[in-house]
């Protein structure tokens, strides 16, 4: 769609309005989608939306401003050019013609009409860039606010051009090359004078099972203290101290090794086990 709006925004300006418009239907349809509809995406990074940042954006707006002066310097793409002498008496009056599509139409030559002749006006034969000194001898169409029109519009393609090929080299080559030599981590925010251990409110994601018949969770490991941890249930906060007798591990004294042996193996850990180690940093 980007590339399309680009490509014929010479010869039809609003495709950029309607290309607007259906990107944002996409993109508010993809988004209720996403949060109502769809189910969790695969596992995939964001390489190709990275990809299409650096590279498919670029490039379409290069394809753009190359194409652009191109095709005003093409107009009116008719092959026929205006020559300096004038039509000869025999063919002044009123002539019918013939049009495919449209049949028989008349039309009329004045004694000072002027002669055309053929001119090839397939800009894209002429060397690059586009500008009008590039037309052929003997086989000039611009008019003067076209020639202004088509310099101007190449001369902003030669800087997109540039513009585009410092952003390319810059990320594609430079930056990679930088970031062997360079860290690439950046801390976020401001770092504070509080450990972890002096925090009086600490939340952490432990496995557990939700199950209908009981109002709180269960909980699928043995956590060590249990005093760090606590859920809440419909806005009310539980501490996981008061909530002990919903773990698991502790309902579990005994496993079964195998269908041949009647005792339990008390040294082998069924459960994950979460732990905390607190620092008594009085005594640091």
């Amino acid at each position: 769609m980007i590339f399309l709006a680009f490509f014929y925004s010479s010869i039809f300006p609003a495709g950029f309005l309607y290309a607007f418009l259906t990107l944002s239907i996409y993109y508010f349809t993809d988004k209720f989608c996403l949060l109502y509809t769809w189910r969790q995406l695969p596992a995939v990074n964001t390489e190709l939306s990275r990809l299409s940042d650096i590279y498919f954006v670029p490039a379409t707006v290069v394809i753009g401003a190359i194409v652009l002066p191109y095709s005003f310097a093409s107009f009116p793409y008719d092959n026929a050019c205006k020559d300096i002498s004038f039509v000869a008496s025999d063919y002044v009056g009123m002539h019918n013609g013939t049009y495919e599509g449209i049949g028989w139409y008349n039309f009329s030559v004045e004694a000072l009409d002027h002669n055309y002749f053929f001119c090839e006006q397939y800009y894209w034969k002429q060397k690059f860039p586009a500008f009008p000194d590039n037309q052929p001898p003997n086989a000039h169409w611009m008019t003067i606010t076209q020639k202004g029109a088509t310099l101007f519009l190449t001369y902003a393609s030669i800087v997109v051009f540039v513009v585009v090929g410092i952003h390319l080299f810059n990320s594609g080559v430079l930056q990679p090359i930088l970031e062997i030599f360079q860290e690439k981590y950046e801390a976020i925010g401001i770092a504070e004078d509080i450990n972890y251990g002096e925090l009086t409110y600490v939340s952490a994601y432990v496995p557990k099972i939700q199950t209908s018949q009981f109002p709180q969770p269960f909980i699928a490991c043995d956590i060590i203290p249990t005093d760090i941890i606590a859920t809440e249930d419909d806005g009310v906060r539980h501490s996981f101290t008061a909530m002990n007798n919903n773990n698991l591990s502790k309902d579990l004294h005994k496993i079964r090794l195998d269908d041949h042996q009647s005792e339990w193996d008390l040294t082998i850990n069924r459960f994950s086990i979460f732990e905390h180690w607190p620092v008594d940093y009085g005594n640091s």
